[in-house]
């Protein structure tokens, strides 16, 4: 399988210039919203806000949940042994689920609230993804569906290396669009799973360019970052500029979905720092530049999934996300 390695700029610093692809090109806008910015516009950063002061205990706790792959589990565990555990500086009713899982179900699975996703899904997981969540990590972790007020989300739509890949953008069946339609569809079951859901923040990929054989490759990692900021824009033209549902998205209003942002931006074109935020990822000898210098190992050997380091990158991406944006803050923190 032949996929060519992009020479992409992450969307922070993209900003006001464009993702050009295809013949002939269609451009797509840097930034993480709208126009090259990276803030959250204020009408939709107003519209979070007020619900980020909804988010108080219930029934004494306030459940942070991650949903994802593999990789998810893995960042997010870091995230939560590193920076939650015993740390007085978090918010003592604060509860902290990671329920992201290798093996478990995927984004087609979550886009069902109820059912098997069998005839939905073609995929091999078989149980209804919330009913395995709930049973598997908020039981077991003395919480219910009720107390969810925060998700943190994290997923690809994965792709076998033995088969054709799918299309990249600006094609119709991109696996960009598919993402979107995914995440769309996860945000209407979150809503109706999660009947106290406040927040949710999506993180796309990290960077999949040194094993162009794997289940994510590049661009398809660089372009989940553009599948966020289309659903998110779809949201903030919808619900708060009195738009219509998106093509692909779906229904995004607030009545039937929760108010959605992004949260940390984790993507680099390998050893090119995002200035954004100073990420980059380094795989040993395959990265002999700086600041790699080819002894920086960011990827477990498989050159898909993050070793301890790269996973330490992500966790403290993070933290400094929650504890310091308006939208985390002031429930993330201990008072």
């Amino acid at each position: 399988m032949e996929i060519p390695l992009p020479s992409n700029v992450a969307l922070p610093d993209l900003g006001t210039d464009y993702y050009c692809v295809g013949n002939p090109p269609v451009c797509y806008q840097g930034g993480l919203y709208e126009n090259g910015t990276n803030p959250v516009p204020n009408d939709h950063a107003y519209a979070g806000s007020q619900r980020a002061a909804r988010v108080v205990p219930i029934n004494g706790k306030i459940v942070l949940l991650a949903l994802g792959m593999s990789n998810a589990a893995l960042e997010f565990g870091r995230f939560q042994a590193t920076y939650i555990n015993g740390n007085p500086a978090v918010n003592p009713h604060l509860k902290v689920i990671n329920a992201a899982s290798g093996g478990g179900p995927g984004p087609c699975d979550f886009t069902l609230a109820n059912g098997p996703p069998n005839s939905v899904c073609n995929d091999a997981f078989t149980e209804n993804a919330y009913d395995y969540v709930r049973d598997t990590y908020l039981t077991p972790g003395g919480v219910t569906e009720r107390q969810v007020e925060v998700i943190w989300y994290k997923f690809a739509v994965p792709f076998s290396a033995q088969l054709a890949p799918p299309p990249t953008l600006p094609d119709a069946r991109a696996n960009a669009f598919v993402y979107e339609g995914y995440m769309g569809g996860a945000l209407r079951a979150i809503k109706r799973r999660y009947p106290n859901i406040k927040l949710v923040f999506i993180t796309s990929r990290i960077y999949g360019g040194y094993d162009q054989a794997s289940k994510s490759p590049e661009p398809y990692a660089y372009e989940s970052g553009f599948a966020t900021k289309f659903l998110i824009q779809a949201q903030i033209d919808q619900a708060d500029r009195g738009g219509g549902p998106d093509p692909v998205a779906g229904d995004l209003g607030y009545d039937v979905a929760p108010w959605v942002a992004w949260g940390p931006y984790i993507w680099a074109n390998g050893e090119t720092p995002d200035s954004y935020n100073g990420v980059d990822w380094c795989a040993g000898l395959l990265s002999p530049g700086a600041p790699c210098n080819g002894a920086e190992q960011d990827f477990q050997s498989d050159l898909l999934h993050p070793s301890c380091a790269g996973q330490t990158k992500v966790a403290a991406q993070l933290w400094d996300f929650f504890s310091t944006s308006e939208l985390t803050a002031g429930w993330f923190l201990a008072p």
